[in-house]
């Protein structure tokens, strides 16, 4: 693959590299780029990666003179790969992702700089989302509040895996060899994952958000079943065998069966689950954190749909089943 830089950065250790891969999005990328280049705390690079766009992204990205942009170009090879790109260049002391279609309030970076200066953690998560499709609604100021030091159990082990949400210390990444899996759907979700036995604890809050474009041409829209979480769950587990990790971090589980239980595609997605699972010869006491598993792997996927539902709330369920009678 040959990387052709554009634009160097002279300032040779920014705070944040923050990674961004493009492909075709000529349509908001100004907007995006506005966005990121107007942020309160300017102590960072920015990483473009363009992943083969062929409409204006390119041209829109060598028309700007900005001397914390670097531009690389890769042939179409995916977001994992451009986001991988990111990471083996980033500089800055740590990592923030954006995606080429979304918006940052201006306080993002400052406020995870303000919290890094607070805590000194490796892997904070900020839990302020908005969803917009076309103009954007937020505040001005946000407030930083719900502060949680978290440590990660088999309770709360289903915190989100949208990476853009989190900010994370660089040389922990690349001390770990640590990249997304390539030619994968939600990557971003199990990369967190990946990462997460490597950290004493994660922070989380709430503050300035960030603003996530929905679309009909975004991955989530143009994919609205994720089969690929299956393999992600499979790799997972042959990292955490790798690393010695299996007995001492809770897995996460409710991977497997993750699923609405109205998607038209629920009862593939946990057949292929449970034959994936069978392939992996767990312990019985690694397959008993989630109180799921032994059902899913015991029964056909129509009768575990109902152990399913009533996991997502006895009176809901029963109450379904009953009113069913009538309608």
């Amino acid at each position: 693959m040959k990387l052709l830089r554009i634009v160097d950065l002279k300032h040779d250790k920014p705070f944040f590299s923050i990674i961004f891969p493009i492909y075709n999005r000529e349509i908001y990328l100004q907007e995006t780029l506005q966005s990121i280049l107007s942020q309160s705390f300017g102590d960072f690079e920015l990483i473009a990666i363009d992943d083969g766009s062929t409409d204006q992204s390119l041209a829109i990205l060598q028309s700007l003179q900005d001397q914390r942009i670097k531009v690389f170009t890769q042939s179409n090879l995916g977001v994992s790969e451009a986001r991988n790109t990111g990471i083996k260049h980033a500089k800055g002391e740590y990592l923030c992702f954006a995606d080429s279609d979304d918006i940052l309030h201006p306080n993002y970076l400052q406020d995870f700089y303000t919290l890094i200066q607070k805590t000194q953690a490796s892997l904070i998560k900020n839990n302020s989302i908005i969803k917009f499709h076309s103009s954007p609604k937020f505040r001005p100021h946000y407030q930083l509040k719900h502060i949680h030091i978290v440590s990660l159990n088999t309770k709360n082990i289903k915190i989100g895996g949208t990476i853009w949400s989190y900010c994370i210390k660089t040389s922990l990444v690349k001390d770990i060899h640590l990249l997304f899996l390539p030619q994968r759907i939600m990557e971003d979700e199990i990369f967190i994952f990946m990462l997460l036995p490597f950290v004493d604890h994660l922070v989380l809050f709430r503050g300035s958000p960030y603003l996530y474009r929905q679309h009909s041409n975004s991955i989530v829209s143009t994919h609205p079943v994720a089969f690929d979480r299956i393999n992600n769950f499979h790799d997972l587990i042959l990292w955490y065998q790798h690393h010695k990790f299996l007995d001492s971090f809770p897995i996460p589980f409710y991977i497997l069966y993750d699923i609405s239980l109205k998607n038209p595609n629920y009862l593939t997605y946990i057949s292929r689950s449970k034959e994936m699972l069978q392939t992996l010869n767990l312990s019985p006491s690694l397959l008993s954190q989630d109180p799921l598993i032994p059902h899913l792997l015991k029964e056909e996927a129509k009768a575990f749909q109902e152990y399913h539902a009533k996991s997502r709330g006895k009176i809901k369920f029963y109450l379904r089943k009953f009113l069913c009678r009538f309608f």
